[in-house]
């Protein structure tokens, strides 16, 4: 919660991911369409997130398990908002916080990841993770990449995802995840 009230004045969001859901403050709801961001993507935001009427703090007492939180601001200013929900998750212990996109954060658990996810599903399946191929291209992709055998970075990823990868293939818009899984199943 400190988190959160630390950032309640800034025109910023705080998506909450409770009980299988993504629910916004009435309030904030609105801002969505104020961002900047792409249409298609305000748009689906809007649509995914369920407004709730009570306080931050009624609502999160009202839900049985918060999965993660998040965050939106402006393209105009993102490294401002960025930078400050930075600091903001980083004055918390036990969360950390990730980005898929540069106006916006992932606030999680510290050491909850998509490499520790697939860490956990190669474990369940019995599997190592050497024989693992996974696909990314934003920061919240590094350490998927890093923990799979055959972590592959799309053309369009971020300078990061290019560290962490075994693999480089084509964009998006190339086909580039279905054009490798071809090469590598040799088909």
């Amino acid at each position: 919660m400190s988190c959160i009230k630390s950032l309640r004045t800034y025109p910023v969001t705080f998506d909450i991911f409770a009980d299988g859901g993504v629910y916004l403050e009435r309030s904030r709801h609105n801002l969505i369409s104020q961002l900047g961001i792409p249409a298609d993507h305000a748009a689906f935001m809007q649509r995914s997130r369920t407004p709730f009427d009570q306080s931050v703090e009624e609502f999160i007492d009202s839900v049985t398990t918060i999965e993660r939180l998040g965050s939106y601001w402006s393209v105009a200013e993102g490294e401002k908002y960025q930078a400050l929900v930075a600091d903001a998750v980083a004055s918390v212990k036990g969360l950390s916080g990730t980005a898929s996109m540069s106006m916006g954060m992932e606030i999680l658990a510290e050491g909850t990841s998509k490499g520790a996810a697939l860490q956990w599903l190669c474990n369940h399946l019995g599997i190592s993770t050497d024989n693992a191929a996974a696909f990314g291209d934003s920061l919240n992709d590094v350490a998927m990449l890093s923990a799979a055998g055959m972590g592959t970075a799309v053309a369009n990823a971020r300078r990061e995802d290019f560290e962490a990868a075994a693999y480089i293939t084509l964009t998006n818009d190339e086909a580039g995840f279905s054009r490798f899984l071809t090469w590598a199943l040799g088909e």
